[in-house]
């Protein structure tokens, strides 16, 4: 759990190291910058505690992070305002979601390929 203060980006890039550790470079640079731009949007727009959990799959690393708020998905204030945050996760993750109350934000890492560029 992290609180809802600057430095709780730091700490959950730190889980992330931690978690990935021998993962190829390219993995741990997505996901540090994924599980960045979750969490500074959870300390903007979310209620504490934050949690960032990882959990690794045969194909991908789920990463989620939630708060404790709750919030419309998608269509309410936290993402409407949610500027640079999520467009990055669309850009970096294989896929990504948001939970039914808002407060829960996921997204797929692949495990040994960055998303949206193939293999020779």
């Amino acid at each position: 759990m992290l609180p809802r203060e600057p430095g709780a980006a730091r700490t959950a890039r730190a889980a992330v190291e931690d978690w990935l550790a021998g993962a190829p470079a390219r993995v741990r640079d997505d996901a540090r910058s994924l599980v960045t731009e979750l969490v500074a949007g959870a300390v903007e727009f979310g209620r504490p505690p934050i949690q960032v959990r990882m959990e690794r799959k045969p194909s991908h690393w789920l990463l989620e992070v939630a708060d404790a708020g709750v919030r419309q998905a998608r269509g309410g204030t936290r993402f409407r305002h949610a500027g640079w945050g999520l467009r990055i996760v669309e850009l970096l993750a294989e896929s990504w979601g948001i939970g039914e109350n808002g407060a829960r934000v996921w997204c797929r890492i692949p495990t040994g390929v960055r998303a949206g560029t193939r293999e020779p």
